[in-house]
């Protein structure tokens, strides 16, 4: 009798210990899953936190100024004006941004306001002002967004001769339509930095 009384609570004890090994086991696995979540929360985290710190870096590049802001004392406009260049007014309505180390590099802006003023003459007077410069070439419409000025309403025009090209472009503001030539050279192309200068042309 006391046989049996001792196998039944060897049995009992056995059952308890398995019981409350099983316990720490699984309660052992969900802290450790919890810590995997957590580790996992943590470092979605991080990297959530870099990707917006470079976007904002990005931004930042993006939005940072070509060089000082010059308002032109001969038309109602301003521009950023990069290094190495210079912006004058040329004669009454009419002013030139020119590469100093060569002035025969330059961009001519004309400013009009809206009022009054026949866009369809002025595109057609820049696509004969174009051609005027040789008469043995063929004056090309601009097609590609990317070589147009970030403008409102941008329309352009080139042509490309021995050892130099003309561009020339129109484009609408809130209150006037700005006209403006690039004249260029091959062997030292600044068309790609003046485009980017009169992108940030506003006016008054």
């Amino acid at each position: 009798m006391n046989k049996w009384k001792h196998l039944t609570t060897s049995s009992a004890l056995i059952l308890l210990l398995s019981a409350c090994g099983t316990t720490t086991s699984e309660e052992s696995e969900e802290q450790v899953s919890g810590s995997d979540t957590n580790l996992v929360e943590d470092t979605d985290t991080t990297e959530t936190e870099e990707t917006n710190e470079e976007n904002t870096e990005e931004t930042e590049e993006t939005n940072e100024a070509l060089g000082e802001r010059i308002a032109s004392d001969n038309q109602p406009f301003s521009l950023e004006l990069m290094e190495g260049y210079e912006l004058t007014g040329e004669e009454p309505n009419k002013d030139v941004v020119f590469f100093k180390e060569n002035d025969g590099l330059f961009m001519r802006i004309e400013t009009f306001a809206k009022e009054g003023t026949d866009r369809t003459q002025l595109v057609q007077t820049l696509q004969d002002t174009i051609q005027a410069s040789e008469s043995g070439a063929t004056v090309m419409e601009i097609s590609s967004p990317t070589k147009l000025p970030n403008q409102d309403m941008a329309q352009g025009y080139e042509m490309d001769f021995e050892n130099g090209k003309v561009s020339g472009y129109v484009f609408e503001t809130e209150g006037h339509i700005v006209r403006a030539m690039i004249y260029d050279s091959t062997d030292t192309p600044k068309t790609g930095e003046f485009l980017m200068m009169l992108e940030t042309l506003e006016t008054e």
